[in-house]
This record gives C-alpha cells, structure tokens and sequence, in this order.
C-alpha cells in the first residue's frame, strides 16, 4: 500500500511531467482502492458480501491507472502482466463471466489503433491456446466480434483465413453448447442418429484406423466405455476415413463391437461423404477427438484424453 506521503509526491510528478511517458508510468502505480462497504458485523454472510464487493469494484476498476490512449505504454512492462493478472487472477475463471470483460477491455483499448491491435493479438493467442477446457470460447468471441468483423485491419490475408478457419471449427463445439446431430451410416447397414441415442452420458470418439495416437488411446477409451458402460455410459465411436473394408477390418480385429460404431463415407474413389459435417462441426482435423455428451446432448468436454474423460466420468457418477 502507497502511504500518503509516496502518494502525494507521485501526483506531484504526474503533474510535473504531464504529457511525458514517465508520467504514463506514474498513473500506472495506482491502484484503485475500493470504498469501503457499510456493511454491520452481524449482517447475514457478511464475508460473501465482503467479497462479492471488492470483486465488483476490482472488475470494473483494474485498469483506471492505465492510459490505453497512450501507445508509448507497448514499450514498457505495464500492460501486458496487467492484462494478464487481470484474467488470471482477478476474475471469475467461467468463460461466460469472462467474455463481458474481454470486451470491456478491447473497448478501452481502442483509445489507440496500436494499443487495440496488440490488445486482441493478446487476448486472441491467449485463449486459442488455453490450456482450460472450455476457454477456446472467449477465442472464438474475439474471432466473430472483432477479426471477422473486419475490425482488425492489420492482419494479412493469411492470417485472417486463420482466425476464421479456427471460428468455424469451433463454434458449433464449445462446452456446454447443444451437440449437433449426427446421422452416419453403422456397421451393419442402418443409419444412425447421435439423438436417438438415450443414455445420460455419451462419449463421442473420432477416430482413424491409421493414427499413431489412435492406436495407443482407442484400446483405454473402450476400457473406459466397459468400466461405465453399466453406470449409464454409451459411446458413439466415429471411423474419419471412407475406406469401408479397412473401418470394418480394423473394428472386427480389435473387438471394438460393444459400443456404436458409425463412419461418414462409401467405398469409392472419389470419397464422397454422405454429409454429416463432422469435421466441421467437430473441429475432426486431427485424431483421435474425444467429446463428451450428457443426456441432454449437451457438451461437458471437449478435445478429451483418455486420463481426463476417465476423471470426469468417475467423479460425476460418483455424485450420484
């Protein structure tokens, strides 16, 4: 905590220097300090309250020492650890709480055309690659709302093919969104539909015959599938390839016969698909892709492992 006499002397400084980047820094040393609650010693819950208010300031008030209007603020170490801070430590880590923020931000960054790009670049890179399940969300916000939207104006063409291409991979996937349909031709013959499956949790695993990685997380996947299979859990296993005899060889040799086997495809040349888009709404580009569904047909995990899909299955069926 600044004690008044620090605090007077830096005011004094920011006047003096006014205009001037050490002036920028100055303002930057601040904290916003939250008034202090009326809140009596005996009311109800007193401690959330305590809380829930100094939470509420801190949101709103971060950043007032920052001057985004000032570009000069890219070459020092102010703004970037702030944001950072202020997403990672500051807040609520539930991407629809997030993403109100996210905009709040941009919106003050846009004080200044350089400070805004580097903003978005930021918090874009951020969460594309966030290692929380879940968080590719606010990615595919800032992708529809600014890049696609054409407010960032300094991207080339190739990169901004790149932030539409992951949008449209992962706006119809995201975590607690509802599953879209899919209806794929089984092994047998029939066709099948994801929501005709009644079961109060799916696991959705595409995956290619070929794949190195496949070969070593298939045989767990469906060791997970029997463990639950009994405790409400059926399993919808999705072959990418359209290569019928090889689908068929590789389920037969490895008895993966139990769970719903379904594929995308004819045995033809030309591999044409019978259209279930399930790349695209399944973001399938790489294999294997573990989705995990509830009864509902709604998204509770994405891009799962075997190690993690085990540990939700366990600790969910566990609460019951």
């Amino acid at each position: 905590m600044i004690n008044n006499e620090v605090k007077r002397y830096i005011e004094q400084k920011i006047q003096q220097h006014k205009g001037l980047l050490l002036s920028t820094i100055l303002k930057s040393a601040f904290p916003a300090i939250a008034p202090k609650p009326d809140i009596p010693e005996n009311t109800p819950k007193r401690d959330s309250l305590l809380w829930s208010h100094y939470y509420q300031f801190d949101k709103i008030h971060f950043f007032d020492g920052i001057d985004f209007s000032d570009g000069r603020i890219l070459y020092t170490p102010l703004l970037y650890p702030r944001i950072e801070e202020y997403f990672n430590k500051r807040l609520i880590q539930v991407p629809d709480s997030l993403i109100p923020q996210v905009d709040m931000v941009l919106q003050m960054a846009e004080a200044n055309p350089d400070v805004f790009s580097s903003v978005l670049s930021q918090l874009f890179n951020k969460y594309v690659n966030a290692e929380i399940m879940g968080m590719e969300k606010l990615a595919v916000h800032i992708g529809e709302k600014y890049v696609l939207q054409g407010k960032a104006t300094w991207l080339d063409s190739a990169a901004y093919e790149k932030v539409k291409d992951f949008v449209e991979h992962n706006r119809y996937s995201l975590i607690g969104m509802q599953a879209q349909e899919l209806k794929m031709q089984s092994l047998a013959g029939p066709f099948e539909s994801l929501y005709a499956i009644n079961s109060p949790y799916l696991m959705l695993v595409f995956y290619e015959p070929g794949c190195g990685h496949c070969k070593e997380e298939m045989p767990k996947l469906y060791e997970i599938f029997q463990k639950y299979r009994n405790k409400g859990v059926q399993a919808m296993a999705v072959c990418t390839i359209y290569k019928y005899d090889v689908w068929m060889k590789y389920v037969t040799e490895n008895n993966y016969t139990e769970w719903i086997n379904v594929w995308d495809g004819f045995n033809r040349e030309d591999d044409v698909s019978i259209g279930s888009h399930f790349r695209e709404y399944y973001n399938v580009f790489t294999t294997p892709q573990v989705y995990l569904l509830d009864k509902d047909k709604k998204i509770i995990g994405r891009r799962l492992n075997s190690d993690v899909l085990g540990q939700i299955l366990e600790h969910r069926l566990s609460q019951k």
